[in-house]
């Protein structure tokens, strides 16, 4: 037995079948034209997952995953942030990969320009200073 429910927005009416994989499809009575391609998963930028036809997609940039794939489980993935590595030099990648390289994660959405991480410094005391310099001055 087929369970069928019709939900008619913007001409689109959405037809999810007892399978549990929705179809899209233009409703009777709009033209050739108004027909809109299937929905499938789309993974945007700042890793949500929102369920498009595949020109809205683009649209927003987003990656199409192909038509009727699902968001739920999150298929997007970890989304990319600023990452601050030991030499002080910022990655953009997912949290994951800023752990894996023994960095530290600034968060979803963070940006390198301009940069975030701090620069190294050196703990110098009054005398290794002096030491610095004479030994700079005296070209040894």
């Amino acid at each position: 037995m087929r369970v069928s429910t019709k939900i008619l927005a913007a001409s689109l009416v959405l037809t999810v079948c007892s399978v549990g994989f929705p179809r899209a499809e233009a409703a009777a009575s709009d033209p050739p034209s108004a027909q809109r391609s299937p929905i499938g998963a789309c993974c945007l930028d700042d890793g949500s997952c929102e369920w498009l036809p595949k020109e809205d997609c683009d649209d927003l940039g987003g990656s199409y995953l192909g038509d009727f794939t699902e968001c739920d489980p999150n298929p997007c993935g970890d989304p990319p942030g600023a990452c601050c590595l030991s030499n002080s030099a910022c990655i953009f990648v997912p949290e994951g990969e800023c752990t894996d390289r023994g960095g530290a994660y600034l968060g979803v959405g963070t940006i390198c320009d301009p940069d975030p991480c701090p620069t190294p410094t050196t703990d110098l005391t009054w005398g290794k200073i002096k030491n610095l310099y004479r030994t700079e001055l005296s070209g040894s």
